[in-house]
């Protein structure tokens, strides 16, 4: 007979393999299925640490009954909020993709040469260089590095803007038009 994954939970935290194996066991298909529909390469171990520390931190004391069906819920919605969380990281992914994507081969071959590179980072500010080298290099989110710089989240997405609009310039030609007024004689 299974064990309750309520005494699984409670082994598992007092380091019993078995039990980790055993939960990791449990919850393969619905691992696999969010796996499959991120397709990443590491997503399914990624789910699967992401439920052994929800299992792990489960307030176990709080929980009204302690049945399967309420473990099983919980932490199956766990999974469920983690798969949410990495589409939505995928999908930002792909549209930064989209955005440099390259309309020739002539401009493919100048995106990757290093000069270009190193002439973008030339017109870029510090901070503005900053801002994009944190945000599409390390993966870090607008709220994460306005808490890290210490300013608003809004003044953090402009800098990149102005820098993603200082990029498109330079490999692009497009000048950002600006409005003079008008002479009236």
């Amino acid at each position: 007979m299974q064990k309750k994954l309520y005494d699984i939970a409670v082994n598992m935290r007092s380091g019993g393999e078995r039990e980790t194996l055993e939960l990791l066991s449990t919850f393969e298909p619905v691992i696999h299925k969010y796996g499959r529909l991120l397709h990443g390469e590491d997503t399914e171990q990624d789910l699967k640490l992401h439920l052994l520390k929800a299992a792990r931190k489960m307030p176990l004391e709080q929980l009204k009954e302690k049945n399967n069906k309420v473990i099983f819920s919980y932490l199956a919605k766990s999974l469920k909020y983690e798969f949410i969380r990495l589409s939505k990281k995928n999908s930002k992914k792909i549209e930064i993709e989209q955005a440099f994507e390259v309309k020739n081969v002539a401009d493919e071959a100048a995106m990757n040469s290093e000069m270009e590179l190193l002439e973008m980072m030339e017109v870029l500010t510090k901070q503005e260089s900053f801002v994009i080298e944190c945000m599409y290099v390390n993966d870090l989110s607008a709220t994460e590095l306005s808490q890290y710089m210490k300013i608003s989240r809004q003044a953090v997405n402009q800098t990149k803007n102005r820098a993603l609009e200082k990029i498109k310039c330079l490999y692009f030609g497009h000048e950002k038009e600006k409005r003079k007024p008008s002479d009236s004689k």
